[in-house]
C-alpha cells in the first residue's frame, strides 16, 4: 500500500503548488522558453516534499469458512436423493483446501412441518452466524424444492457466492392429484362441488380418477390432465364427509404418495328445530329457554303451560291474554320437523291425548330426540311414566321420599362420555332430585346411588332424562357450575352432533408417528388395524386412557394412513397434500435467481472441482466452484520504505534544474 508522509505541512505544499502553477501559466503566456521543464522541476520538488512511502502490513491470517447446507426436508426422502446428498456432503467436508474450514448446516426435515420447506430462511439463519470477512462462500445440496423467497439484496451484499448442487432426477415422471378448492362445510341434503386437478407433465390427456365417499366406492370419473374439474359430492348426513381420490401411477413412476388425496367436507343442518314445553313456571324454565335461544344453530319454540283446556275462567275467551296451546299443529302437522322435543317438568294432564304420546314414541324411534327434565311430578299420579312414553323412558319412578342437598357426580362411565367428561369442576350443590330407577341406557351423572343424567338410544333416535329441576342453581353466582355446557352438550348429543358421539375413532399426526385415539364407553375395544400408504396393514393393541384408548404407529413416510376398529374407520393425509409434495421433480428454477445474484454456480448431481479465487473475480466456471480468499486476520506489524531514496531525489532535482537552466539560456 502506497501513502504520503509529507516532510512539511500539507497546506504549505498546496500553496507552493498554486504559486508554481500560476508562474508557469504566466511564463507560458509570454512564450518564455523552458516552461515544460520548469513544470517538471516543480513536480519533482512537490513529490519529494510529499515523501511517498510504501507500507507493507503483516497479519496473522485467519482461515476462511465455507458453509455446506444440506437439505433434509421430506422431499429429500424420495427416490435416492437423501443418500446422494449424504455422499456429496461427506465428500465436501473431507475435501482439503488451503486455509479453509468447512462448516455444516441443515435445512430441517419437513415431516415435522409438512406444509413447506423454508430453505432460504434456513440459509440466511446459518449465514448470520459466520463473520462476513471470513465467509468464503456457500454450497447448497438440495433438490431445489423451496417454498419461501430469498432476500436477494441481503445475500448479494455479502459479496460471496452461493453455489447449488441439485440432487435427484429432474426428468423423473410424476403424476399427482390435487384438491384446488373444497368448501369446509355444506348443508345436509345438498351437493358440494370441490375442484380437483391431475398433473403429470402433459395437457388434455384423459385420466381416470377413482374416489370414495366415507369409505364407499363411487363411480370413477375422467379428468383431463392440467384441467380443473368439479366433483359432485352428495352430503347425506351431519358430520365430516371423507373423500379419497386416487389415480393410477405412470409407467416407471417411483413416487406414488401424491397419487392419492384426502379431504373432508362437514355436513351441517341449516337450522336445528327444538320444541320446549314447560309444564309450569319455575326458575329453571328461563334458564332452558335462554340457553337454547342463545345457540346460533338452534331455532327454539317455547311454550309454558299456564292454563289447561279444562280450566274454568270468569273472563271471556276474547279477554284472556293467553293463547291456546297449538296441540294439533305441534304434535300432528309439525312433529317430524323438530330435531328435539323437551318436556320440562311436564305433567300428564289432559292437554295431550294418549295418541300424541304414541306419536312421540314413533317420532323418537324414527330418528327424533326427547329430553325429559323431571321434577317432583315425575313420581306422582300424573307422571309421564303413566303415558305411552313408559317404554321409551330410560328411568322409571322410584321412591318418592324427600331428598336433601347433594353434590352432582360424574360416573365412571360418564368420564368416558363426551357429554359430561369435559365439564369444568368444582361446582356447587343442588338441593332436590327425583328418585328413579334406571332401566335402560347409560348413567352419566348420579345423585348418591340414584341416576341424575341418563341417556339412551331408542330405535334410530335418542332419549335423555335429567332427574332434577335444580340446574338453575348453577347459574347463580354463589353456586356456579357448568350449566350452559351441560344444556348445550346434552341437547346437541340428542340431535346427533358428530363431535359428541360416544364411539369415535380419530387419527392425528405427530412428529414421528400417527396417533389413533379411540373414544369409547367400552374398556376393552378391539385392536386398531392401520393401513400404510403402500397398502401394508399393521394391527396394534390400544392403551387405556381416562377418556378411551390410544395407540401410536411410527411414520413410514408421507401419504394417506387409515385405521379401522370394528365398524369405525378414520384416515389422515400426512405430508403428501402439502406444498412439499405439490411437485416433487428436482429443479434449479427456484434457486437460480439466487445463484445469478451472487455469481454462484449450479451443478446437477455431481460435485465440481473446488478452487480458491480472489475477491471481485469470477466465482464459477465449467466444472468448478470458487470460494473467495479473504486473507482476513489480526494486524501484527507494518513495514515502511520511501519510494524515492534521498540520493535519487537529489539526482532527479539536480538534473531537472540543469535542463531547465540550459533550456532557458538556449
Amino acid at each position: 500500500m502506497i501513502s504520503a508522509d509529507p516532510l512539511v505541512p500539507a497546506s504549505l505544499i498546496a500553496v507552493l503548488c498554486v504559486v508554481a502553477v500560476i508562474l508557469t501559466l504566466l511564463t507560458t503566456s509570454i512564450r518564455s522558453r523552458g516552461s515544460i521543464w520548469r513544470l517538471l522541476l516543480i513536480g519533482a520538488i512537490t513529490t519529494v516534499l510529499l515523501h511517498p512511502v510504501r507500507r507493507v502490513e503483516h497479519r496473522d491470517t485467519l482461515a476462511d469458512i465455507a458453509l455446506v447446507v444440506t437439505d433434509h426436508s421430506a422431499s429429500m426422502a424420495l427416490d435416492e436423493r437423501g443418500t446422494q446428498a449424504k455422499t456429496l456432503t461427506r465428500t465436501l467436508l473431507n475435501t482439503k483446501l488451503n486455509n479453509i474450514i468447512w462448516r455444516e448446516a441443515t435445512i430441517p426435515a419437513a415431516m415435522r412441518n409438512p406444509e413447506r420447506t423454508d430453505g432460504f430462511a434456513a440459509l440466511q439463519k446459518n449465514l448470520a452466524q459466520i463473520p462476513r470477512d471470513r465467509l468464503a462462500g456457500t454450497i447448497l445440496i438440495t433438490d431445489g424444492l423451496f417454498h419461501d423467497q430469498p432476500a436477494l439484496d441481503k445475500l448479494k451484499a455479502l459479496g460471496k457466492p452461493v453455489h447449488a448442487i441439485i440432487v435427484g432426477d429432474p426428468q423423473m415422471t410424476d403424476r399427482r392429484v390435487s384438491v384446488l378448492a373444497a368448501p369446509p362445510f355444506a348443508i345436509v341434503g345438498t351437493h358440494a362441488h370441490p375442484s380437483i386437478r391431475v398433473d403429470d407433465g402433459t395437457s388434455g390427456n384423459p385420466v381416470r380418477v377413482n374416489w370414495k365417499l366415507n369409505g364407499v366406492e363411487q363411480t370413477p370419473i375422467s379428468v383431463k390432465t392440467g384441467t380443473a374439474l368439479q366433483l359432485d359430492v352428495p352430503i347425506t348426513r351431519r358430520g365430516p364427509a371423507e373423500i379419497t381420490l386416487a389415480v393410477d401411477a405412470l409407467p416407471g413412476e417411483r413416487v406414488i404418495s401424491n397419487n392419492r388425496a384426502l379431504f373432508t367436507i362437514n355436513g351441517v343442518r341449516d337450522r336445528l328445530n327444538v320444541l320446549l314445553i314447560t309444564g309450569a313456571p319455575y326458575p329453571g324454565a328461563r334458564l332452558w329457554r335462554d340457553t337454547l335461544k342463545s345457540d346460533p344453530a338452534i331455532d327454539l319454540i317455547h311454550f309454558t303451560i299456564l292454563r289447561l283446556p279444562s280450566s274454568v275462567d270468569r273472563a271471556r275467551n276474547d279477554e284472556l291474554a293467553l293463547i291456546p296451546f297449538p296441540v294439533n299443529q305441534l304434535f300432528e302437522d309439525r312433529l317430524s320437523s323438530f330435531d328435539l322435543v323437551i318436556f320440562d317438568r311436564y305433567s300428564a294432564l289432559d292437554l295431550l291425548q294418549p295418541d300424541y304420546f304414541n306419536r312421540l314414541t314413533s317420532y323418537v324411534s324414527h330418528g327424533g330426540a326427547l329430553l325429559v327434565v323431571a321434577g317432583p311430578e315425575f313420581n306422582g299420579p300424573q307422571s309421564l311414566a303413566t303415558t305411552g312414553l313408559l317404554g321409551l323412558l330410560p328411568v322409571v319412578p322410584g321412591d318418592a321420599a324427600p331428598t336433601a342437598a347433594f353434590m352432582p357426580e360424574i360416573t365412571t362411565l360418564g368420564l368416558r362420555h363426551p357429554v359430561v367428561n369435559t365439564l369444568q369442576r368444582p361446582w356447587g350443590p343442588w338441593f332436590r332430585f327425583t328418585r328413579g330407577r334406571a332401566v335402560a341406557g347409560q348413567t352419566l351423572m348420579k345423585a348418591g346411588s340414584s341416576p341424575l343424567l341418563q341417556v339412551n338410544t331408542y330405535g334410530s333416535g335418542r332419549v335423555a332424562m335429567l332427574m332434577s329441576d335444580q340446574l338453575w342453581l348453577w347459574a347463580r353466582s354463589e353456586q356456579l357450575g357448568p350449566w350452559d355446557d351441560l344444556v348445550r352438550r346434552t341437547a346437541h348429543w340428542l340431535m346427533k352432533e358428530p363431535d359428541l358421539e360416544a364411539e369415535q375413532l380419530g387419527l392425528s399426526a405427530k412428529a414421528t408417528s400417527v396417533v389413533a385415539e379411540r373414544r369409547s364407553l367400552s374398556t376393552a375395544p378391539d385392536p386398531v388395524v392401520f393401513t400404510l400408504p403402500d397398502g401394508t396393514q399393521i394391527s396394534k393393541p390400544t392403551e387405556t386412557t381416562p377418556t378411551g384408548q390410544m395407540t401410536n404407529l411410527p411414520l413410514a413416510g408421507p401419504g394417506i394412513y387409515s385405521a379401522r376398529q370394528g365398524k369405525l374407520s378414520a384416515s389422515i393425509n400426512v405430508g403428501s397434500d402439502a406444498l412439499e409434495f405439490a411437485d416433487i421433480r428436482p429443479t434449479e428454477r427456484i434457486i437460480k435467481p439466487l445463484a445469478l445474484a451472487t455469481d454462484g454456480g449450479i451443478s446437477f448431481g455431481t460435485l465440481p472441482a473446488i478452487k480458491r479465487v480472489r475477491a471481485h473475480t469470477r466465482n464459477h466456471g465449467t466444472g468448478w466452484f470458487g470460494l473467495v480468499a479473504n486473507n482476513s486476520g489480526k494486524l501484527i506489524g507494518v513495514d515502511e520504505a520511501a519510494l524515492l531514496p534521498p540520493w535519487l531525489a537529489l539526482i532527479v532535482i539536480g538534473a531537472l534544474s540543469v535542463l531547465t537552466w540550459w533550456r532557458e539560456r538556449g
